[in-house]
């Protein structure tokens, strides 16, 4: 059985319909039929649930490591960014239109991503803390700004998204109740969902240095 659900995160709506067939695109697709004959494997339960114990006893060591992230970033020329975060590194850069050399995403598709991998991570660990098996899970995130001429000319409205929309594509013999559950648990208790809704404060801090 095959699920969509949809939802659009400013009102959080949600609809699920069920298809037999599905058409993905791009890479997409193409890791999709890699993946079509694999069994796809759970993070193992028993370090879930006894991670989940050392949380709800107030470990203190083990929240503030998993609630903290540093991360280095370093301009590299032109629009490109590299970031920088334990072992891994990334490039982010703007499309050729804007005077960008298209080597990597640009800093707003790419916290679509984020948003989108934090929600699957979330479908799975709740999933496989209650039992219930995904054979595929794959989402679709899409996102309009609200007045993308800001950011360019300093004159405008909102320059961020206004309108977020998720398609969640699932295989699952799960029912349609159990799968809209699951799902908006996992919205609700995203991290990174709720950095979006939330109104972040920011701490800065600028050193500066001169040449000679």
């Amino acid at each position: 059985m095959l699920l969509i659900l949809k939802c659009q995160c400013n009102i959080i709506w949600l609809k699920l319909k069920y298809l037999s067939t599905i058409i993905l695109i791009g890479d997409i697709m193409m890791l999709e039929n890699d993946l079509k004959d694999s069994e796809m494997k759970y993070p193992d339960k028993d370090i879930l649930r006894h991670v989940m114990d050392r949380i709800a006893k107030g470990e203190t060591q083990l929240i503030e490591t998993i609630g903290r992230a540093d991360i280095n970033l370093l301009w590299t020329g032109g629009f490109m960014v590299r970031g920088f975060y334990k072992a891994h590194n990334w490039t982010f850069d703007m499309p050729s239109i804007v005077g960008g050399s298209d080597r990597g995403p640009g800093p707003g598709p790419t916290l679509l991503a984020s948003l989108g991998a934090c929600l699957i991570i979330g479908v799975v660990y709740n999933a496989a803390i209650r039992d219930i098996k995904i054979y595929r899970l794959s989402v679709n995130v899409s996102g309009v700004k609200g007045d993308p001429r800001t950011f360019y000319t300093g004159f405008g409205g909102n320059p961020g998204y206004e309108n977020i929309h998720l398609v969640f594509y699932v295989e699952t013999e799960a029912s349609e109740e159990v799968m809209r559950d699951l799902i908006e648990h996992s919205i609700r208790t995203s991290p990174v969902a709720s950095s979006l809704r939330a109104r972040i404060t920011y701490d800065l801090k600028l050193s500066i240095r001169g040449r000679g």
